[in-house]
């Protein structure tokens, strides 16, 4: 069964299948992790006081995560998007299935977001193949959008907006349905 619930220092370990593979961490804005303690570190400064990271969990381990940063100031209408999920993962219609879940949960649990955006670099195909999926819509390319990683990225936004999302519902885990699963949301 696919899950997303609160992240836990216990999803450290498993956290390690995907922060110590750069296929996965090459369209991400962190480094590949070359050990542990960065894992560690990465949890108690940034997951523990963020306001809405999840992990995306197949019988209870943890396989990726996602997580909505809400704006501050004239941006608190909106939400930024993230996710990642381990390699042996890819092309199952997890991650799908998993970003749908977030947005709904996200929209029901983050009550002054309006929006909810995703930036995905112009190379990352298979990324921008989930967010078209899942219901986004591409408010086109952005050229020279941000540097990361020393380098300056072209990225196409994605957006959802709170009035499109609620024909999400109907469909939540269709992609995971298709296999036999489903997707089960905790709450907070």
């Amino acid at each position: 069964m696919l899950t997303l619930r609160e992240f836990r220092a216990s999803d450290i370990d498993d956290m390690m299948e995907w922060a110590m593979d750069d296929a996965v961490t090459e369209f991400l804005v962190w480094e590949t992790y070359t050990s542990r303690d960065a894992a560690v570190e990465f949890f108690h400064a940034f997951i523990v006081p963020h306001p809405w990271f999840r992990a995306i969990c197949w019988a209870d381990v943890a396989i990726g995560s996602l997580s909505l940063t809400p704006g501050s100031g004239i941006h608190a209408c909106r939400a930024e998007l993230g996710y990642v999920l381990a390699r042996r993962y890819w092309g199952r219609g997890i991650m799908t299935a998993a970003v749908t879940a977030a947005v709904e949960q996200g929209f029901r649990e983050l009550q002054s977001i309006a929006r909810i955006e995703a930036i995905v670099f112009r190379e990352n195909a298979a990324s921008q193949r989930v967010l078209i999926k899942a219901g986004f819509a591409s408010t086109g390319l952005q050229r020279s959008y941000v540097i990361v990683k020393n380098k300056l990225r072209d990225c196409y936004v994605f957006e959802m907006v709170r009035e499109e999302s609620s024909s999400l519902g109907s469909s939540l885990g269709h992609d995971m349905e298709e296999e036999g699963e489903a997707i089960e949301l905790e709450d907070r």
